[in-house]
């Protein structure tokens, strides 16, 4: 079973929705900050406990063996198909974290319904693998960043994999590791400027006509 917190706009399912994804060793809290920017925009919200998390993360704390980081592929995929049963048909934008940002690949390169683009934040390598790698068989929209001090050629190049045509890589002035760089606690000089980033990222991804 996995555990989450869904947040509504308007008590409806309609219109577009932003599933967050924590980093290792964490939680929906990582998120918490973030969440009200998100639904003040006009999106729904899903922030989701996954395998790989820790602290206050009700999945893992039921499970005596939870397998790590890979298995949280199949907690991705659940928290999709939740959506899908639930009634939430509009576009789906997702937030990635470290670990997360980079296992999302393997679930997007299966193509799920409805997923219209993706923030990456500080990837794990993961996105690169499988043959082809999970990266080059994205093709939705895709924002991927690093902190400053953790973009490196070696990070430029897989970023450049990514088979999208409509990938941006956002270049932090000021910032931390993964989705943290969003929250004006942990970036406090830089995090709100990575925030708006991913604001206009979603308005242009989840209602555009081009979408």
């Amino acid at each position: 079973m996995v555990f989450g917190d869904l947040y509504r706009v308007d008590g409806s399912t309609n219109g577009p929705l932003v599933l967050l994804l924590h980093q290792s060793a964490s939680n929906t809290t990582e998120y918490a900050s973030v969440v009200p920017h998100l639904l003040r925009r006009g999106f729904h919200v899903l922030a989701i406990d996954a395998r790989g998390g820790g602290g206050v993360n009700r999945t893992v704390a039921r499970l005596e063996h939870h397998g790590g980081g890979p298995q949280a592929y199949h907690d991705f995929n659940a928290a999709l198909q939740y959506l899908r049963a639930h009634g939430f048909s509009g576009p789906i934008g997702i937030i990635g974290s470290s670990y997360s940002a980079g296992r999302i690949f393997q679930v997007l390169a299966e193509k799920p319904e409805g997923v219209a683009a993706l923030a990456a934040f500080s990837p794990g390598a993961a996105f690169a693998r499988g043959d082809p790698s999970w990266a080059e068989q994205v093709e939705i929209p895709v924002l991927m960043s690093w902190a400053p001090d953790e973009l490196d050629e070696d990070r430029r190049r897989r970023f450049e994999n990514v088979a999208s045509p409509r990938k941006r890589l956002l270049i932090q002035s000021t910032g931390v590791h993964g989705a943290s760089t969003l929250d004006p606690e942990k970036n406090p000089d830089g995090w709100e400027e990575n925030l708006e980033a991913v604001l206009s990222f979603f308005d242009q991804t989840l209602r555009s006509p081009e979408r």
